[in-house]
């Protein structure tokens, strides 16, 4: 350890002086450590300045200098959660009306609660042979859209295996281990995309209502409707009387599309007016055209 007799012979205290002589050298490195500072802070702020500039000249400025820019048409809908508009350069001026039928949805099926047949819980591990009134190997289908797939079961079929199945077949489909209940649904909306799940014998018929898949037109209000409505056109012996019905329940419906598609048309001619009357409103009553003539001096 080093001793330090610091002012004992000169009488000088040394040490103070030398630490005073070092704060003052410190003074001018901090203040241009702090002069450094605020320029990098400058600097920065130019930069932040530079780029708001930049993008005000490529989003706005620089539109300014085309004709379309100023010539744009806006479309202002009643109802946004219904419907879309798009509007393009050379849309009409005028004021539409759009009904909305129906919506789409998205077809799904819900199944019961399934049990197994020795009281155990059930898991997607579970064979169907386990299930209480499963009644051995058949065959069940599944469509889609425009896809048929037929679906073979057996004992060891698993409730997974049934699940990969529908799936394959283009749906969704899960399976609740807590609640014990079949999730199948399309993937997409709209009546294309419908599905059914049908037996295709009576093991078939049994295995879905093992698996509580088996849907009755009485539990299905919308299939029933439509069944008896069909069903209503037919007269049991008597094919003459059947064949008119239908005659007159398509006669009925291609006067009621003939109907419907000349409220269109009407609908488009009544736009079309409004949107003329409103263009010659705008050009006003004192039209006039240009002429160009050459002119020569003799």
């Amino acid at each position: 350890m080093a001793m330090r007799m610091s002012g004992l012979m000169s009488g000088m205290d040394t040490e103070s002086l030398i630490q005073q002589l070092v704060e003052a050298k410190s003074v001018k490195v901090t203040t241009a450590k702090k002069a450094q500072t605020k320029l990098s802070w400058k600097q920065n702020a130019w930069k932040e300045l530079n780029t708001k500039l930049k993008n005000l000249q490529s989003k706005f400025l620089g539109n300014m200098r085309f004709s379309t820019s100023y010539t744009r048409k806006v479309t202002k809908v009643s109802n946004p959660n219904a419907v879309s508009v798009i509007t393009g350069e050379n849309a009409v001026n005028g004021v539409q009306e759009l009904e909305v039928g129906q919506l789409a949805k998205t077809a799904y099926l819900t199944g019961g609660v399934v049990k197994s047949s020795s009281g155990d819980s059930v898991s997607a591990a579970t064979k169907l042979s386990e299930l209480d009134g499963f009644g051995g190997q058949g065959k069940i289908n599944v469509t889609t859209g425009n896809t048929s797939v037929d679906i073979n079961i057996t004992g060891d079929t698993t409730i997974s295996d049934v699940l990969t199945q529908l799936k394959n077949a283009g749906l969704n489909a899960s399976f609740d281990s807590k609640w014990g209940r079949f999730s199948v649904s399309a993937k997409e909306s709209g009546a294309s995309n419908d599905f059914s799940i049908t037996a295709l014998d009576d093991n078939g018929e049994k295995a879905l209502e093992a698996m509580k898949l088996k849907v009755d037109l009485k539990d299905d209000t919308a299939a029933l409707a439509e069944y008896q409505k069909y069903a209503g056109y037919f007269v049991v012996g008597n094919r003459t009387a059947t064949l008119a019905n239908m005659s007159g329940m398509i006669q009925k419906d291609v006067a009621s599309r003939t109907e419907s598609y000349l409220n269109q048309y009407k609908s488009m001619t009544a736009s079309r007016d409004a949107a003329q009357k409103t263009i010659d409103e705008i050009r006003g009553p004192n039209r006039f055209t240009l002429k160009s003539a050459r002119m020569s001096c003799g």
